[in-house]
């Protein structure tokens, strides 16, 4: 799991460095965990508030790995956990 620690304007650059696909005007406004990079989508126009966890695996009975994919115009508030967010939601 990633502590998204870098400055606001960074992070959505730096995820898409390691393997995130991140749309355009995404803000990222705090303290992120995310893992598996690589299995994460987040749309356009989406603000992420602090301390916020994103997984791209659920580990119950046996362990889910499937892409996470953040929707088109959505808010996340602080210290939500998120599998699948629909585009024009808030969580």
């Amino acid at each position: 799991m990633i502590n998204i620690f870098v400055l606001p304007p960074i992070k959505s650059f730096y995820l898409s460095l390691i393997g995130a696909k991140i749309g355009k005007n995404v803000f990222l406004a705090g303290e992120e965990w995310i893992s598996d990079p690589c299995m994460i989508e987040i749309g356009d126009n989406t603000l992420i508030d602090g301390k916020s966890m994103i997984l791209g695996h659920i580990g119950k009975e046996k362990l889910v790995i499937k892409k996470t994919k953040i929707g088109r115009n959505c808010l996340i508030g602080g210290e939500a956990l998120c599998q699948n967010v629909y585009s024009r939601t808030t969580w």
